[in-house]
């Protein structure tokens, strides 16, 4: 006969029902803390990685500004004739290249569609080089004032334009404010080469997709959100250069907002923005220009009345402005709200 202990023994060779839900408890509260840890390190190696893509494309940006400071432009000022006589002070020489290179950024170095085609549904035109105007002295020959007259400067499309162009796709109804400037980075990036290697091979095949199925592929992150960037960021604090004079394409000071006009602010140095949006997939920064005219539109003054100089009275011309000091509303590169900006990779930050 089996004595009360070992009757105790048998029946204790399983486990309670407490014991057991004691033991899912405690497997269940690891399996969180390691899922936690799993993917917290995963969100850790995408950071990484998304600070390491975005320092790589802004090195390719700065890169390629920086060829600006020293390319060629065929500028070629209206000549004398034998009645009258032709001067160009040298700060319209002046003004007139820094035009013509702030027109090759915007063709060859696009941030929005706009920079490219005049969009009209089913009908986009081409947005080819502006009608640069020079404003030239005129004396007749015996050194009498003629007045001053604004004379259009020809020069023809780059070929990178044209290539961008060509590479379009057919239909643009597909295109959106959400990943045109992602876009753009991909042609920019496709028809760059760096030392005999295209800037594309630097980028991993796995940051580049066609988000939006428009046959334009976009450049992402690693959580899939497209990489945005911004050309002429004048709304962002870390891109102002309070000290006039310092805009490296503006030498000589000949951009009209070193007019007498009050309410006008000079050029300062400005140098591209990439942007992630980080874990949200939220942007925090402002990537469109305001308002909706092209850059390649842009007038100055916008009218007769509102107090702009000008070098000739009653005259509008053709003048990109990185700076949009003829509009009110929030500039490219300035901050939305500090809560959705909180885990954007920024260029500038890193």
């Amino acid at each position: 006969m089996n004595s009360p202990s070992v009757k105790n023994r048998l029946m204790r060779q399983g486990f309670t029902l407490v014991e057991l839900l004691v033991a899912m408890a405690l497997v269940s509260i690891l399996a969180v803390m390691v899922t936690v840890a799993l993917n917290s390190a995963q969100q850790d190696a995408r950071l990484a990685r998304t600070r390491s893509l975005v320092q790589r494309i802004d090195e390719i940006l700065q890169y390629k500004m920086e060829e600006y400071k020293t390319r060629k432009l065929p500028v070629q000022l209206p000549q004398s004739s034998t009645t009258v006589e032709m001067t160009v002070p040298p700060v319209e020489v002046s003004r007139v290249r820094m035009m013509m290179m702030r027109d090759l950024m915007r063709m060859e170095m696009p941030d929005r569609r706009s920079d490219l085609v005049n969009y009209v549904p089913s009908t986009p035109v081409a947005m080819g080089p502006m009608n640069i105007r020079a404003i030239v002295n005129r004396t007749d020959s015996a050194g009498a004032a003629l007045g001053a007259i604004a004379t259009s400067i020809a020069w023809t499309t780059p070929s990178k334009f044209a290539n961008y162009i060509r590479r379009l796709p057919s239909d643009f109804d597909d295109w959106t404010a959400e990943h045109e400037s992602s876009e753009c980075l991909y042609l920019i990036l496709s028809t760059t080469t760096l030392n005999g290697v295209s800037a594309l091979d630097l980028i991993s095949p796995a940051n580049v997709t066609d988000l939006d199925d428009d046959n334009m592929p976009e450049i992402v992150d690693p959580w899939g959100n497209p990489i945005s960037w911004v050309r002429w960021p004048a709304g962002s604090p870390s891109s102002v250069v309070t000290k006039a004079g310092e805009d490296e394409f503006d030498l000589l000071n000949s951009d009209w907002g070193y007019g007498p006009a009050s309410g006008i602010s000079p050029s300062f140095s400005l140098r591209p923005l990439v942007m992630s949006p980080g874990l949200d997939g939220e942007l925090g920064v402002v990537t469109t220009q305001f308002p909706t005219t092209p850059y390649a539109q842009m007038m100055w003054p916008v009218s007769d009345t509102d107090g702009k100089p000008r070098p000739v009275s009653g005259s509008s011309y053709p003048y990109i402005d990185p700076f949009n000091r003829q509009v009110s509303e929030a500039l490219p590169g300035a901050v939305i709200s500090e809560d959705s900006i909180a885990d954007n990779v920024l260029s500038y930050d890193l």
